[in-house]
């Protein structure tokens, strides 16, 4: 989802947290409530736009490429490990949800395979919609592989930013991700990844 929580520490101490689908990790403390909030309003003003338009062709060929990222990686996620790994530059991810989170999946991985809460679907909810971005300098993750949850089977690999301050924001501002916009004729690749189908509809 992609939420900023703030939560009393000790006294009028304020730790602001990322929570992102069930998923919590704190960013910072700050001495009192005002400063806190004063912080949080800095952090998310001004919206890092400034989206890259791709084609229906580079979608394909990135989301082929991510599929074959995550492969390399599937011997140690089947044994349960989590895999400290490095999203290489030109490598596509998206995620359902607003910046201020923190997963990231294989550009085109299906809904199913992420394990994630219906409303996630919900197009009502302008923080929730999938949006994709490309990896402009290699980014430090963790990897691990999707459990079952939310009656969804899983069975994908997410990606954890591993710095435990850093949000998808974050990565954006400093220009580690670029936002993609998808310019495609034909159906969205979007609609794809969420009734389950491949990107060639398969």
């Amino acid at each position: 989802m992609g939420s900023i929580v703030m939560d009393f520490a000790d006294g009028s101490s304020v730790d602001v947290f990322a929570w992102d689908y069930g998923q919590t990790r704190r960013l910072f403390r700050k001495p009192d409530l005002r400063e806190a909030v004063a912080t949080v309003v800095r952090r998310l003003r001004p919206e890092p736009v400034n989206a890259r338009r791709v084609t229906r062709e580079d979608w394909q060929s990135w989301c082929s490429e991510a599929a074959r990222s995550a492969a390399s990686l599937d011997a140690g996620l089947d044994n349960g490990y989590v895999v400290e790994t490095s999203l290489p530059a030109g490598m596509v991810v998206d995620r359902f949800g607003d910046l201020d989170g923190f997963l990231l999946y294989p550009a085109g991985l299906p809904f199913a395979q992420r394990s994630l809460p219906p409303s996630a679907l919900d197009p009502s909810r302008r923080d929730l919609g999938l949006t994709a971005f490309g990896v402009v300098r290699p980014i430090d993750v963790l990897a691990a592989r999707v459990a079952p949850a939310f009656e969804q089977p899983g069975g994908g690999v997410v990606f954890r930013l591993r710095s435990e301050h850093d949000t998808v924001r974050d990565a954006l501002r400093r220009g580690d991700l670029t936002a993609l916009s998808l310019d495609l004729e034909e159906r969205s690749p979007i609609d794809s990844s969420i009734k389950g189908e491949g990107i060639d509809g398969s």
